[in-house]
């Protein structure tokens, strides 16, 4: 449904500081916050906004993927846009901004499913720098075929769900490719998001 509360499409999920729930409620065009009870919060959204994925920073601000701009916007917890970038400055950097994460220094890692690329940036939008591998998909190489989500671990160490090589591979935190840590030989296919915990890997796909 579409009222407040009702989701359509959720296409991500996370925890605030204070045990809240974020949603990515996709096809409602907005995110809705629930307590720890499940009980409605309320709605943050912009006009054309459809988002993806998202990641929450030290600060609180939520920072969100957003596939009807092309874009990453960022939102604190009044629901106020704070900052918007990808759309006019990096017309040649995002094409389908997928999966973001916040690393320990709050950069931002974003993959772009149809660059087949991670890029790190600033919270404000400034790149600092992209993380990708050339070549053929092997054990010794991680070509980037569609990147959808992306998380970090407690060392920093960047972990990506390529939807296109059946994939869930292991980068350092400069981007150099450690591994793949679950493959089609696992039983993977096409996987959408992941997230780590320890010793302890979860995959959507």
């Amino acid at each position: 449904g579409s009222a407040p509360g009702e989701i359509k499409c959720p296409s991500d999920v996370a925890f605030l500081f204070d045990g809240s729930v974020v949603i990515a409620d996709r096809d409602n065009a907005r995110l809705q916050i629930f307590d720890g009870q499940g009980n409605f919060v309320k709605t943050i959204g912009s006009l054309r906004f459809k988002p993806r994925r998202l990641s929450v920073l030290k600060n609180g601000n939520i920072a969100v993927t957003d596939a009807a701009e092309n874009c990453v916007k960022v939102f604190d917890m009044s629901g106020a846009c704070v900052t918007s970038w990808g759309k006019k400055w990096y017309k040649s950097v995002f094409k389908s901004p997928c999966g973001i994460a916040v690393n320990s220094a709050q950069q931002l890692i974003v993959s772009d499913m149809e660059r087949h690329t991670l890029s790190v940036f600033s919270v404000e939008g400034k790149l600092i720098r992209h993380l990708q591998s050339d070549g053929p998909a092997d054990i010794h190489n991680a070509c980037l075929e569609y990147p959808n989500g992306v998380c970090t671990d407690a060392n920093g160490d960047i972990y990506v769900a390529d939807w296109g090589t059946h994939c869930v591979s292991k980068f350092t935190r400069d981007g150099d490719f450690v591994e793949h840590v679950l493959t089609r030989e696992d039983g993977l296919y096409h996987p959408a998001g992941v997230a780590v915990s320890g010793s302890s890997i979860a995959v959507t796909a």
